[in-house]
């Protein structure tokens, strides 16, 4: 019997003491201890004399701020019963439970400021382009205008398809139209508004022409031909600039025209420019006839 009263005593003495000031480790240690009071009830000890070591006992197995918190709820100086602090603990065990701490804020360090500090450098890295612009014509990662298969083209081939997709005729950008093309490009063959690469190389024989007739009135102007010429003279002289005027004009044009639309151009030229010519010099004649009438009437006989 003795063995048997021993073991429930030494339970109790050896209850593992509180961690922290938790609900759950008061009542961990306070379980431990009331079940070892009811082994030792059931043996008929009289456990209920027992207070004062009971009270020691289970008050050592607390942390410190319950401890504390037992002795400021003592309000008489008479010994406390086991029964007092049981109550006292369920009560403290509760307010732990209602009660969950703040979750601590990392603490925020300020930078410290210099009087000198060093100016900050700033890194700016290149980012490739995610999504280049396609061709429109091929759907690979060029411009139109780079692309080989679209500048192979003929101009009927190019220009239906830059309408059908509703492109501008000026940039070749999808979006918008030539009437509402903010690029300051332009034609660098014409100078006209649209694409080198819409630029049409026939041209009608009327606009050679006149292309041809503007150079033969540059060439024939009395301007261009020598004062000291007169006569014959000045005429084959203006015929002969015009023809050299003419010749260079149908050559250097981009567009290759046969030799008899040259021959009859040519000859329309001259006969233009010998008319002119001679219309000029008529003009020349007139005018020297009535100074010397002039000249005639004032001079005494």
């Amino acid at each position: 019997m003795r063995v048997i009263v021993e073991a429930p005593l030494r339970v109790i003495a050896d209850v593992r003491k509180a961690s922290g000031d938790t609900a759950d480790a008061i009542k961990g240690v306070l379980d431990a201890i009331q079940q070892h009071i009811r082994e030792l009830k059931a043996l008929g000890r009289p456990v209920d004399f027992w207070d004062d070591w009971l009270v020691h006992n289970t008050v050592n197995k607390l942390a410190f701020e319950t401890r504390k918190q037992w002795e400021l709820s003592l309000i008489s100086d008479e010994p406390p019963t086991f029964e007092q602090l049981t109550k006292f603990l369920e009560i403290r065990c509760r307010s732990l439970a209602m009660i969950t701490a703040p979750v601590p804020q990392a603490a925020t360090i300020k930078p410290t400021t210099h009087k000198y500090a060093a100016k900050s450098t700033k890194v700016f890295h290149a980012i490739p382009e995610q999504n280049p612009a396609r061709c429109m014509y091929c759907n690979a990662a060029h411009k139109i205008y780079s692309c080989d298969k679209f500048r192979s083209l003929d101009f009927t081939a190019k220009s239906k398809f830059i309408k059908e997709s509703k492109a501008c005729l000026n940039c070749l950008s999808p979006g918008h139209y030539k009437e509402r093309c903010n690029s300051s490009s332009a034609c660098r063959i014409c100078h006209e508004r649209h694409h080198t690469l819409l630029h049409s190389n026939t041209r009608s024989p009327a606009a050679t022409s006149a292309h041809v007739v503007d150079a033969i009135a540059a060439a024939s102007n009395p301007a261009s031909v020598s004062n000291h010429a007169t006569g014959s003279s000045a005429t084959a002289l203006a015929v002969n600039s015009a023809a050299s005027h003419v010749s260079s004009c149908l050559s250097a044009g981009s567009i290759p025209l046969p030799a008899t639309q040259k021959s009859v151009i040519l000859s329309t030229a001259l006969e233009f420019v010998h008319r002119k010519a001679v219309a000029v010099e008529a003009k020349r004649c007139s005018r020297f006839r009535l100074i010397v009438r002039i000249n005639a009437t004032i001079l005494p006989r």
